[in-house]
């Protein structure tokens, strides 16, 4: 679930769009309709950084609120979504205008048609790596950023740290920060959980003080002193009075 990119809006919308699209054919011209409307019924609804559809959900939501109102689209987003009518009149036609809107902006902003969300969602950390999810329709994996001049989006909101424990003896844990724990762009650590998270994969937690040396690049002071530190403290994490190295 750490990473799970499942569009629960998407629940309610794409149905919404699909009666709206067919309640209407034969009076719709433009074949882009159509090509979008496919795109989506076929969706698994997942916000993958492979997916076409994930692109069309999101300008389609975009135009949404431009169109109408943040408060009108967030009803898809809370609990109560299941009551919007989807074969309500009213209602397909405001979804189905948000879409003609959203097809023409696409092109516009990314230069095509059918556009992989990761070509759009991206994290900017020493390079641009592609990235799944959305904060736009709340998902558990909410990366989210401020929109570019090319309709790219620099991922920075969403989550601030990611950690995955399988208990047992010893325990196993992962853990991810969204950027890197250097500051320095020179250092290999400043866009390497960049890259992991890129990927959906997450680094090894070191958690005893045997394998946090034995991984250990560099330290304030001497590992001699965590040495002993360790042999103080025995194989148990570090729970006694261990005063940072300095």
């Amino acid at each position: 679930m750490a990473f799970d990119t499942y569009v629960v809006p998407a629940d309610v919308f794409v149905p919404l769009l699909v009666a709206a699209y067919r309640a209407r054919k034969q009076e719709i011209h433009d074949p882009r309709v159509a090509h979008a409307v496919e795109i989506l019924s076929a969706w698994d609804r997942r916000s993958s950084k492979q997916s076409v559809a994930q692109t069309y959900a999101y300008f389609w939501g975009r135009a949404y609120q431009e169109l109408y109102s943040k408060a009108r689209f967030e009803r898809f987003i809370g609990y109560s979504r299941y009551r919007i009518d989807i074969h309500s009149a009213n209602e397909q036609t405001d979804a189905l205008r948000a879409l003609a809107r959203a097809i023409d902006q696409i092109p516009e902003k990314s230069g095509k048609a059918d556009v992989p969300w990761g070509e759009v969602n991206v994290v900017a950390r020493g390079g641009e790596f592609p990235l799944g999810g959305t904060g736009l329709f709340d998902v558990l994996h909410p990366d989210d950023g401020e929109e570019q001049k090319g309709g790219q989006i620099f991922d920075n909101d969403g989550w601030g740290h990611m950690m995955v424990v399988e208990e047992g003896s010893p325990k196993k844990i992962w853990s991810l920060l969204p950027y890197g724990e250097s500051e320095n762009p020179d250092s290999p650590h400043y866009n390497d959980m960049a890259k992991l998270h890129s990927r959906t994969e997450m680094k090894r937690f070191w958690f005893t003080p045997q394998n946090i040396l034995a991984h250990t690049e560099a330290v304030w002071g001497s590992k001699d002193r965590m040495n002993g530190l360790i042999e103080k403290c025995g194989s148990e994490p570090v729970t006694c009075d261990s005063k940072p190295v300095q």
